[in-house]
């Protein structure tokens, strides 16, 4: 998913220079903003976002979910079997579906199986002990008008729309509410099964496009089921269904064909358009790896919604633009490094979205530097960098399934932590190689932060924990205080951090009229001499942070 920034910002901000300091003079001036809060958090929450032991008992490998969705009632029916291995004795286990949706029954085999409902958790209860080791399948039939997406792919569910020939086109976007909103699954990031089947029931003329393979078209009087398989583990908010009047044309990719499923009126825009995802898609698995679903495919599919990381059927949206100054389609760009960060890579809570998130929009400077260099590279992260709020930390409240998508600081400031940390470890080819070695080593695996910074400490041999905790776990950024005295005889400047963790050193580049010089600012007050004028303290392109500034002249 991708937080969207107006394109006359981009085209200005990629437009200034980098030897101009004046946009971030004039955005950060040593004021802190204000902490943002967070909503009373509940037992719902909890049910949603807890591993609880009706959880953590059980582990699932396999989804069939069957629908049939109705455009003209806004209403879905359909059933889930669901395969899931006993891990410790039990005789309930935790499913999660939308309290507004209603189940009509839940079987194992011919039996009818008992639940309770807590919100939008069911406690499914078994008449015998489940030991552990053991194989179960129960099925859920299910139903009813589930929650549309007033503003996708962010503010998530169903979306009801028409394309420009008056036929339907149905979706949905769940990221940040859980699958849980539109179908009865075990909705916790950690336990994704290794693979999912979606049946989809569309009216006659309709395609339906859903994750991985498709395995046959059952043919009706006036319905289809278009069937779906994946052969991976699936991230649980990524596993999706379209319902539309889709043509499909392809693009070469070395000996495969790359798929996208777009309406009747843009099928000539979209085959020249798309030439440029084989481009992308070779330079990200150059950078991070062999592509993780191969054997899936991949694919994109027109949406009415800018896009969202559907794992192998990632929903596009973005009317088939290029953004300037550089003419690609940040939105293929971007919703592609998902298929790497996010969906092979997954984070174990939604607390930890930023591995997702800011992963993917650095991957876009990436590709940036790769095709138009270095400046161009910083250019680009200037653009991101005005959005940064620093409301509340990256990683915020664990174990109650939030996120809120109108703080962005998990795109932006995730991406310009990665563009910290590269200056920190000051080795590119060390940097790059420990960003794929973190996709290759936890490929199709769910990770923490921990992880991350374990890897970072052992690859450079350095600890790295201080630049974590400053701008991942707190919300406020360094802030330099510096003082200038002109005098008669010598200039100094005294200067010192503020709103810093303990143990933080990025250095500071100071540039006179006589010289640079790097000075690793700490807590504590330090003097430096210098001859002529100032030039400048910058910050960017090397971090971000407020600064506090008063010169002083000499007395006469």
């Amino acid at each position: 998913m991708h937080k969207h920034i107006p394109y006359f910002i981009l085209f200005v901000l990629l437009n200034i220079s980098m030897t101009s300091c004046s946009l971030f003079r004039l955005n950060f001036k040593g004021k802190v903003p204000k902490a943002g809060s967070y909503p009373e958090f509940t037992r719902k929450d909890s049910l949603h976002g807890a591993l609880s032991p009706l959880r953590t008992c059980y582990d699932v490998t396999f989804y069939h979910l069957t629908i049939k969705p109705d455009p003209k009632t806004k209403t879905i029916s359909g059933s889930v079997e669901m395969t899931f291995e006993v891990k410790a004795p039990t005789t309930e286990i935790q499913l999660d579906l939308a309290n507004k949706l209603e189940i009509a029954g839940i079987f194992e085999g011919e039996n009818k199986l008992q639940f309770e409902r807590e919100f939008d958790a069911i406690r499914v209860q078994f008449p015998n002990q489940l030991q552990t080791g053991e194989s179960k399948t129960i099925k859920i039939v299910y139903g009813g008008k589930p929650q549309s997406a007033r503003k996708p792919p962010w503010d998530g569910g169903l979306v009801w729309k028409k394309d420009k020939n008056k036929k339907p086109w149905i979706g949905v976007a769940c990221e940040d509410e859980g699958a849980s909103i539109w179908w009865p699954l075990k909705d916790h990031m950690t336990d994704e099964p290794d693979s999912v089947r979606v049946s989809i029931e569309v009216p006659k003329g309709l395609k339906g496009i859903s994750n991985g393979k498709l395995v046959e078209v059952k043919k009706g009087d006036e319905t289809d089921v278009w069937v779906w398989q994946t052969s991976y583990p699936v991230n649980l908010y990524n596993i999706t269904f379209y319902v539309g009047d889709f043509e499909k044309i392809t693009i070469p990719y070395q000996q495969k064909e790359l798929e996208f499923y777009v309406l009747p009126n843009s099928i000539k825009k979209a085959r020249e358009h798309f030439k440029q995802t084989a481009d992308i898609l070779q330079y990200f698995e150059n950078a991070f790896g062999e592509y993780p679903w191969w054997n899936d495919g991949f694919k994109m599919v027109e949406s009415p919604f800018e896009g969202m990381e559907h794992q192998t059927a990632i929903a596009y949206g973005n009317g088939y633009k290029n953004s300037p100054p550089y003419y690609f389609d940040y939105i293929i760009l971007h919703e592609t490094a998902h298929e790497w960060w996010g969906n092979s890579l997954s984070a174990i809570d939604m607390s930890e979205l930023w591995l997702h998130e800011g992963f993917a929009t650095y991957s876009e400077a990436m590709y940036v530097e790769e095709k138009f260099g270095y400046n161009a590279y910083l250019n680009y992260l200037l653009m991101y960098r005005i959005g940064i709020q620093n409301k509340r930390p990256i990683i915020g409240p664990k174990d109650v399934h939030y996120t809120n998508y109108k703080d962005g600081d998990m795109y932006v400031k995730g991406a310009w932590f990665l563009h910290s940390l590269r200056f920190a470890i000051d080795n590119d080819s060390l940097f790059k190689d420990l960003i794929k070695t973190f996709a290759v080593e936890y490929r199709m695996q769910s990770v923490t932060t921990n992880n991350f910074l374990q890897l970072v400490n052992s690859k450079t041999g350095n600890d790295f924990t201080w630049l974590f905790n400053q701008y991942l776990y707190q919300r406020q950024s360094p802030v330099l205080v510096y003082q200038i005295m002109l005098g008669k005889q010598k200039n100094t400047i005294s200067y010192y951090w503020e709103n810093t963790v303990e143990g933080f050193n990025l250095p500071v580049l100071f540039k006179f009229e006589s010289g640079e010089k790097w000075v690793v600012p700490t807590k504590r007050v330090q003097t430096l001499e210098f001859r002529g004028n100032v030039l400048s303290i910058p910050y960017y392109p090397y971090y971000f942070g407020s600064r506090k500034v008063k010169y002083l002249k000499a007395p006469k």
